[in-house]
């Protein structure tokens, strides 16, 4: 399903362009920055992610069932760890190595500093997103570490993967399908009204972080990859209906604006439903690009370099905020125009926005061909899917690595 490439590539620079206009500095006047804060891009970008993740999950875990009438849960698991274990260590390794030689400014390294010592162990063990989630003071996590706070949503990812073969496996049955959806959507609910108990004490409760809290949007997504996978001909005859179509896009740019708002705490009891509702929206979009797959949209979305920045959105997402640093530093020893000195400039500003984008770019394809692909070559032995050789990662590192250049000489 190389649409499906397309649209993990545009929650992808959803969340990149969200993270851009909240981190780059005098921007809070810039209409970008407005409208990202508006729909909080970067939020839903997250949540986007995670239903596109259970969607395709699911689809491959039910068409593996359809066929061979198992599913061999040694290899799912094999499978996700070459997948995702590879880069986070490397990442950790690497942000470790930064912080050690002083690699950052003086204010960011001290404060990273602090962070890896007190919380290296949760991110080894793969749990960043608790460090949120159990959060009970403002002051509890150190400032000026957003470049390491982006793991949080892959140790969600990574602890409902853990359960996602034995979840799944059950719901294939049809007895406990019923049972097992209630509990899972009111673990979830449970799990948000207890945040948003803790916010009434005037605590800080960290719903958006925690792993429980999003149990149902996987539910929600994988039901629909799962019908998809069955080719449930009612299931999808709901995407032709145009009028319920323009009304599912409506009311997404309006739950968004609704999440934006709620994300983090303090939270209302609206915050209880928002993320049911929104992964319910998201996978109906998400199938009316399959379903529709001569579309404009569906076809922009199967476009190879569309497709080549979905494969390397989990590089792009891990690097990406890193990379904003790095490029602030370097533009100010080469003697280039940082973000700072362009709020009034928009011209300029654009195309340091474009260099940011094309050297991310090139961060995460280099990142690709050196740290994932190694692995992705072994995982392909206990894949049922094809592989992502449609693209080569060494041109499009070259292309967008000079492209970089050019844009960097018209700073100077």
């Amino acid at each position: 399903m190389p649409m499906l490439d397309g649209v993990r590539a545009m929650a992808c620079f959803i969340v990149v362009f969200g993270h851009y206009f909240s981190i780059q500095p005098n921007n809070s006047s810039t209409v970008l920055f407005n409208f990202t804060g508006y729909f909080g891009l970067q939020n839903f970008g997250v949540v986007l992610f995670f239903c596109i993740s259970s969607f395709l999950l699911s689809y491959l875990f039910v068409k593996e069932y359809d066929a061979r009438g198992f599913n061999n849960v040694t290899y799912f698991f094999i499978r996700r760890t070459l997948r995702i274990w590879p880069l986070y260590f490397s990442f950790l390794i690497a942000i470790n190595l930064a912080v050690r030689f002083k690699a950052f400014q003086p204010d960011v390294n001290a404060n990273a500093t602090e962070y890896l010592q007190r919380f290296n162990i949760l991110l080894a063990l793969y749990l960043p997103n608790w460090i949120y989630a159990t959060s009970v003071a403002t002051d509890s996590v150190p400032p000026n570490t957003s470049f390491i706070n982006i793991l949080w949503s892959l140790g969600v990812e990574e602890q409902i993967y853990f359960l996602f073969p034995f979840v799944a496996s059950f719901l294939l049955v049809k007895k406990y399908r019923g049972a097992l959806s209630l509990a899972i959507i009111g673990c979830a609910l449970i799990s948000r009204l207890f945040y948003i108990a803790i916010c009434t004490l005037k605590l800080n409760g960290g719903m958006y972080y925690s792993t429980f809290t999003y149990l149902d949007v996987y539910l929600i997504a994988g039901l629909f990859g799962g019908l998809y996978a069955r080719d449930n001909s009612k299931f999808q005859k709901l995407t032709r209906n145009s009028f319920l179509s323009v009304m599912v896009v409506v009311l997404l740019f309006y739950f968004m604006h609704l999440f934006s708002e709620n994300a983090v705490a303090p939270y209302r009891a609206i915050s209880a439903i928002i993320y049911p509702v929104l992964a319910l929206l998201t996978s109906f979009c998400i199938l009316w690009v399959l379903h529709f797959e001569r579309s404009f949209f569906s076809k922009l979305l199967s476009l190879n370099p569309v497709r080549a920045y979905g494969v390397l959105s989990y590089s792009i997402y891990v690097w990406h905020v890193l990379a904003f640093l790095f490029l602030n530093t370097l533009c100010s020893h080469l003697g280039l125009m940082a973000p700072a000195a362009l709020e009034q400039r928009p011209s300029l500003a654009f195309i340091y926005f474009l260099l940011y984008l094309s050297f991310t770019f090139s961060v995460a394809c280099a990142s690709y061909g050196l740290i994932e692909r190694p692995f992705l070559r072994i995982k392909e032995r206990y894949s049922v899917s094809g592989s992502a050789n449609f693209f080569s990662w060494q041109k499009y590192f070259f292309v967008s690595l000079s492209l970089s250049v050019f844009l960097g000489l018209l700073l100077k």
